[in-house]
């Protein structure tokens, strides 16, 4: 499939771009995870998926849109993800199968996090995640 010009000028896309051309330091999973979402852009049709970017794009502006800060200095202010957040919950959310229309994802894996469908099961086991959900 082919990144329409909306794609690759969202923050997901840009984060990815950065972090592949080296503007943004990140460790060897990281750079594995940008890897596996370009290779799985070029394969998605052949591969049975379809990269469905206005549901990521839905999924990420729900945080700032209906949930705030409880504590501290950001009390009350919009819960705003980092980019790299914004990349995992894009990839979460945007992939579906054609065939069933299903999500790409739905195991949650604690070493690869920015795979995980349900993002609680990791909090529920204490592991260390993208934000704290208290």
């Amino acid at each position: 499939m082919t990144p329409t010009p909306e794609m690759l000028s969202s923050i997901p896309f840009r984060y990815a771009a950065d972090v592949r051309a080296g503007k943004i330091i990140a460790g060897r999973r990281i750079k594995q995870a940008v890897e596996r979402f370009y290779g799985w852009v070029e394969t998605a049709e052949k591969s049975g998926y379809t990269l469905n970017h206005r549901a990521g794009i839905f999924a990420i502006n729900f945080f700032p849109s209906f949930l705030n800060h409880t504590k501290g200095k950001m009390a009350g202010k919009p819960f705003v993800l980092a980019p790299f957040q914004q990349f995992t919950i894009y990839n979460v959310f945007a992939w579906h199968c054609i065939k069933a229309w299903k999500s790409k994802f739905e195991r949650c894996f604690t070493r690869n996090v920015w795979q995980c469908k349900f993002l609680w099961i990791c909090h529920k086991k204490k592991q260390k995640i993208l934000f704290n959900a208290n």
